[in-house]
């Protein structure tokens, strides 16, 4: 048996390049590559040490993406970490399969496009320790042509040898294997190499074991095995590194130190296998344009094995652009960046914005992002994030910045009262004659009234903003400001002056990292989103954090486009639903209603919880029975709620699926739960009756409507009726999905008791046992002189229930009071009454129940 675990000395010392004489080395490495007639640009595709990783799966780690059902590459953090002399193999975390797996599996990192036409060649390099190898041998690396391709390059092959492995190479389909037997647990480096050359079935695939790694290993180093094609790839590209388990044949092996490089020959893609990382300069020689490769001083924009200077200039991001791990992005002297509406800065690597002026942009399209951190940003202290607001209309808007200002409102929101047209907002709160003008000493724009247009919210009411200049902004802040349009509005002209489109801006240090708002009042806070990016209310894990600190799960978003002069319209959205279009996302800029259920709550953000979405638009419930009810005067939106049905949710307010109305008395609708106003109402999975009254409040007469919709979650053997108790009058909400109905100067034509749903769960198979809890049975059903209602109390259950009988017209026809107290039946006198259809509802003063009968 060849021992090859000896140690080597090398070259790959990229740590150690950054010295004195760097960039005169540099210099002669260009100069040689063009001499050779190579690419002055650097051609390493990979260089993944897996340090930046976190521990777990491999998948959607690093651009990895995984195929296939097999045993699951894992992520391992150090401590037995692979190392091997002179090759740099990041010291950190690296990747194993905890087995051999008998499935197919695969994993591929995809890299910028390699082609195979003419002369080219592809290396790769990895360190490996086998814990186990199959008998028959398989192939697990590989160069693949993309993620979805079927076409394998330069394959690497392994199989046991009764007391260890050894390894093979393939230019395709069948190994050619070595004659060293390697030892299970020992780490040793691999090198694979696959030549294209010019004419068919002539190409080359080699394997290195534990090579010198002083010289070009072409010609120069014999190979542990090389295979010659017999049929060359019909494939022109390539530009995937895959890893791959096949069905059967597999080995157990941890991996690391991965590299993979291209160039026009041998020797320019060896010279690249461990180059340095490439410094793209920003030249701007062409245009503003980071997508102008005229302006970058590699001849490209910047690839994900770039790193990449801004020394000088001020390029315009105007692509999605991603700083990868193991990257560093760098802002220095004059340099300047901004990124583009709708554009998203990812950053992955180390980004050094020094200080130096970064913006990001807003327009009607859309809003610039700096997406989630999964690496470092240091230095990030002179961003400006804008935030565009149209002019749809005169109206207050709920608005936060994610970052720390210094100048207070008034050098933000207020331009430091410059005036200007499509920029800043004026923050009224202090009488003044015409023309107006500022308040030095509070920051304040003079109005004739005074009237204040900024506002904090202290838990139980509206606090004015007094000094703008003094009123900092950060993350995680919320207000209510109202919008009347640019700088250059004229107060003094007209009380309502028509609204403009504008553009307010802040500058300072940008939210980042895992931020918490602590100590929130006890109800309803106002908060912003700290990042200047969209939010996912969903995100994987929030829930569960955020309930576990006396948070309601519910969030609440004004919608100045939907809200009345009289009545402040605040859609809600919690667990998989919303009023109106409030969902999930929390954009750039925007403040919200969260509510605590004691004092002292708290709120964390994460990265991880940052989101690409910038559009709005209905969520759509996954839970199977939900229904919107809107309410409008003539067909214009008011306000609307959502009840729906979960196996999950508790029977009294449950915070993780319920949202409480902020609807007031001015076209405020809510549904009842028990004693609580909801907006979202979210009630046990029941078979059979169940019933909720609905609260329709005006303080206007006139002539409205309630429309019923997204309705298609429920089966169609499901009965759904509105009754309106003012006028005795029912109907099938299914065919009549739009209810019209008079409000008066008669108190009973509005309020809480008017208008009750019923719903008839007929047995459809939902879980029989939502049905027996907490349920008043009645017997039989059809009756014809008596009824019979018997209740199984659950401990602590009061027994004593108030009941009304009610035709189908509405009127109620009989009412009384029953006990179940000691397992006691009622029994009612029914014999009086008309046959038909009837309902009883039934209530101890905490739970309500409504139960359909026939006579």
């Amino acid at each position: 048996m060849t021992n090859l675990n000896k140690k080597i000395t090398g070259i790959f010392k990229m740590k150690n390049l950054f010295t004195k004489n760097y960039w005169a080395m540099k210099g002669l490495a260009m100069l040689v590559l063009v001499v050779m007639g190579g690419s002055v640009r650097g051609q390493q595709q990979i260089n993944d040490d897996f340090s930046s990783y976190s521990a777990g799966t491999l998948a959607l780690q690093g651009n990895w993406a995984r195929t296939g059902t097999g045993t699951d590459l894992i992520v391992t953090v150090p401590g037995n970490e692979l190392i091997y002399s002179n090759y740099n193999s990041g010291g950190g975390n690296y990747v194993s399969t905890a087995t051999a797996s008998n499935i197919a599996n695969q994993y591929n990192k995809l890299f910028t496009t390699g082609t195979l036409l003419g002369t080219k060649t592809f290396y790769y390099s990895y360190l490996l320790n086998v814990t186990s190898a199959p008998a028959t041998g398989g192939y697990f690396f590989s160069i693949k042509d993309g993620a979805a391709g079927s076409n394998y390059i330069g394959r690497t092959w392994i199989k046991s040898s009764g007391i260890g492995y050894t390894l093979g190479v393939s230019t395709q389909a069948t190994a050619v294997y070595g004659s060293s037997v390697l030892n299970f647990g020992t780490t040793y480096l691999i090198v694979v190499s696959y030549e294209s050359v010019s004419g068919a079935a002539n190409d080359l695939a080699k394997i290195w074991i534990n090579p010198s790694l002083s010289t070009n290993l072409i010609g120069n180093v014999t190979p542990e095995a090389t295979q010659t094609s017999t049929t060359d790839p019909t494939n022109a590209t390539y530009s995937s590194f895959s890893q791959r388990n096949q069905t059967s044949n597999n080995a157990a092996y941890s991996f690391d130190g991965l590299k993979v490089a291209y160039g026009t020959n041998s020797s320019i893609a060896w010279s690249n296998l461990d180059a340095a990382i490439p410094t793209n300069n920003w030249t701007g020689a062409s245009s503003t344009s980071w997508n102008n490769t005229g302006n970058w001083s590699l001849g490209t924009v910047p690839l994900s094995t770039d790193n990449i200077t801004i020394s000088s200039g001020s390029p315009i991001l105007d692509v999605d652009y991603t700083l990868a791990s193991g990257r560093t992005l760098t802002i220095s002297v004059t340099g300047t960046l901004t990124i583009n509406p709708t554009r998203t800065l990812t950053i992955a690597g180390t980004a050094d914005f020094g200080g130096k002026a970064v913006t990001l942009k807003s327009d009607a399209t859309g809003t610039a992002a700096i997406g989630q951190i999964t690496g470092t940003l240091s230095n990030a202290s002179n961003v400006t994030v804008e935030r565009y607001i149209p002019d749809t209309r005169r109206a207050y808007r709920f608005l936060a910045a994610p970052v720390t200002t210094t100048g207070g409102v008034y050098a933000s929101w207020q331009e430091s009262g410059t005036n200007a047209a499509g920029l800043g907002i004026q923050v009224s709160g202090i009488a003044g004659a015409a023309p107006g003008g500022i308040d030095n000493d509070s920051g304040l724009d003079k109005t004739l009234t005074g009237n204040s247009s900024m506002f904090s919210y202290n838990g139980s009411g509206w606090a004015a903003v007094t000094n703008t200049k003094t009123t900092q902004l950060t993350p995680g802040a919320g207000f209510r400001v109202l919008v009347r349009g640019d700088r250059l509005t004229d107060l003094y002209a007209s009380s309502t002056p028509n609204p403009t489109a504008t553009t307010i801006k802040a500058t300072g240090t940008v939210g980042q990292g895992t931020i918490t708002l602590n100590g929130l009042l006890d109800g309803f806070n106002l908060i912003g989103n700290p990042y200047p990016s969209s939010i996912d209310w969903n995100a994987t894990g929030w829930q569960t954090a955020r309930t576990a600190t006396n948070l309601n799960d519910a969030i609440y978003i004004y919608d100045p486009a939907n809200a009345a002069s009289t009545n402040m319209s605040y859609p809600a959205y919690v667990s998989g639903a919303g009023t109106l279009n409030c969902t999930n996302i929390i954009r750039s800029g925007q403040a919200f209603f969260v509510h605590a259920a004691a004092a002292g709550a708290s709120i964390s953000f994460s990265e991880a919880y940052k989101s690409t979405t910038v559009t709005g638009g209905f969520f759509r419930s996954a839970t199977p029975e939900m229904m919107r009810v809107t309410y409008m005067q003539n067909n214009e939106h008011l306000d609307d709620i959502v009840i729906r049905y979960n196996d999950d949710v508790q029977a009294d307010f449950d915070p993780r699926f319920d949202a409480i109305s902020m609807g007031g008395d001015a076209n405020g609708l809510a549904s009842f739960k028990n004693a609580d106003r909801l907006a979202i109402h979210t009630r046990p999975t029941a078979v059979g009756e169940d019933s909720v009254a609905l609260s329709v409040r005006n303080t206007t007469t006139g002539n409205y409507q309630l429309k019923f919709s997204e309705m298609e979650g429920f089966a169609a053997s499901t009965d759904i009726t509105l009754l309106d108790k003012f006028l005795n009058v029912q109907y099938d909400v299914k065919q009549d999905s739009i209810v019209n109905f008079e409000i008066t100067t008669d108190v009973n034509s509005k309020g809480d008791d008017r208008f009750w749903l019923f719903y008839n769960h007929k047995s459809t198979g939902i879980n029989q046992q939502a049905l027996a809890k907490n349920k008043i049975n009645v017997y039989p059903n059809p009756a014809s002189s008596v009824i019979n209602m018997s209740l199984k109390l659950t401990v602590n259950q009061k027994s004593t229930y108030t009941y009304n009988i009610y035709n189908q017209l509405g009127a109620m026809v009989q009412a009384g009071e029953v006990d179940f107290a000691d397992g006691k039946q009622a029994q009612v006198n029914i014999d009086a009454f008309s046959p038909g259809v009837y309902f009883i509802t039934a209530s101890n003063g905490k739970d309500l129940q409504t139960i359909k009968f026939v006579k």
